[in-house]
């Protein structure tokens, strides 16, 4: 039997360990690349989830005010009807039945509100059980924080730019283009 082993080294183009683990250099960047993209996807998904969770969490806080207006102006209605003979005026009675017919509407608008607050919160979250029992109620259990965090403006600037995953992505990419750069000026050496 006979072995044969053969090494090739070359002197200028192709030469040189730069050269030879760009590949893999950029196979990392890539990858880097690609998981601040995922990242930020991902904030992205977490940050419309939230929107959705505080807009539907207003949209019921708007269906309880509207509904306290509609029972005022229901017992100034009432209050006025009683007094029809003592000293409402037809108009005032008139006007206070438009204003709790304008409310009645204002409260079916604040439902279909929710309703839409709430598909919109399932399309999101896509989550098969929210999906399959749409007649189940959405109903934020957690109410907004009223504490004041103390936060630096110059502090916030820092860490907003050292987790921005577009610019860490973007650092990335030139990273890339530098060590192509590299690679096809190794290219143009003569063999």
């Amino acid at each position: 039997s006979r072995l044969v082993l053969s090494y090739n080294q070359p002197l200028l183009s192709g030469a040189g360990k730069a050269y030879n683990s760009s590949l893999i250099v950029l196979a990392n960047l890539d990858t880097r690349v690609a998981l601040d993209r995922t990242a930020a996807e991902l904030q992205d998904q977490l940050l419309e989830v939230i929107e959705s969770h505080w807009d539907l969490y207003i949209q019921r806080s708007l269906l309880l005010q509207r509904q306290a207006h509609l029972e005022r102006a229901e017992t100034i209605l009432v209050r006025l009807e009683k007094r029809r003979d003592v000293d409402s005026l037809a108009s005032q009675i008139a006007r206070a039945r438009a204003a709790v017919a304008a409310r009645r509407t204002s409260l079916i608008r604040a439902g279909s509100e929710i309703r839409n607050a709430e598909s919109r919160l399932r399309a999101i979250v896509n989550s098969p059980d929210m999906l399959n029992n749409r007649a189940s109620e959405l109903i934020p259990a957690q109410t907004p924080t009223t504490v004041l965090l103390p936060i630096e403006l110059h502090d916030a600037f820092l860490t907003a730019l050292e987790n921005r995953t577009e610019i860490d992505a973007a650092t990335q990419e030139i990273e890339a283009a530098r060590v192509r750069l590299n690679v096809a000026k190794n290219e143009l050496l003569p063999v």
